[in-house]
């Protein structure tokens, strides 16, 4: 049995912002974390009938990032992104399935200030996803495992609320994580809110 389940593709990017705008976030090094929704969009496809399904999870990412000017910078992550889980029956046998995915990845950042407490970013990069799945069908059971790396790309908004603290909410794609032999695979968007501290 085979859940097309998996996440994320890390980074590397760059978003383009208009010269001239107010100055926000000056260059330095910032480490923060946030937690959200994982949403596996292909992620119950597939199932046998009999099956319930939920390809929505909470999830959760650190992160560290260098602000080399006003607009531009790199940022690494580490994101989990829950799992997928079904239950059931299948065979008239009680079954049950799940998949778990995280990585590591790596983005460019580009940021576009509005003002010196707000602005709007855009990443892109690549992503390298871990995924693991696990079925039970009656008495027995079977596990697979898969990795992948992918593009990953998002977009957010920041509130710099202190000259150290920030606030932001963005959302994120990664897409085709897994591996389409083993786990099957899935794009992956990740909604999130989070704080970070400058130094």
């Amino acid at each position: 049995m085979k859940l097309t389940s998996v996440i994320t593709y890390g980074a590397l990017g760059i978003a383009v912002c208009l010269p001239g705008a107010a100055i926000a976030q000056a260059s330095g090094i910032y480490v923060g974390g946030a937690i959200g929704q994982s949403d596996m969009k292909q992620g119950c496809d597939g199932l046998p009938a009999g099956l319930n399904c939920d390809k929505k999870d909470t999830g959760w990412k650190g992160f560290v990032g260098y602000q080399f000017t006003q607009n531009w910078g790199i940022e690494g992550e580490y994101v989990d992104f829950g799992k997928t889980k079904a239950n059931g029956t299948f065979l008239g046998l009680p079954t049950s399935a799940d998949v778990k995915v995280n990585g590591w990845g790596l983005v460019g950042t580009g940021t576009l200030p509005l003002s010196p407490k707000f602005d709007l970013f855009g990443k892109l990069g690549v992503f390298r996803a871990n995924v693991d799945a696990h079925a039970s069908v009656g008495g027995g059971s079977a596990s697979s495992s898969g990795h992948s790396t992918k593009e990953t790309f998002g977009a957010g908004a920041r509130w710099n609320f202190t000259k150290n603290w920030s606030a932001r909410l963005e959302w994120e794609r990664f897409s085709k994580v897994g591996d389409s032999n083993t786990t099957g695979t899935s794009d992956v968007d990740f909604v999130s809110v989070g704080l970070a501290y400058k130094f």
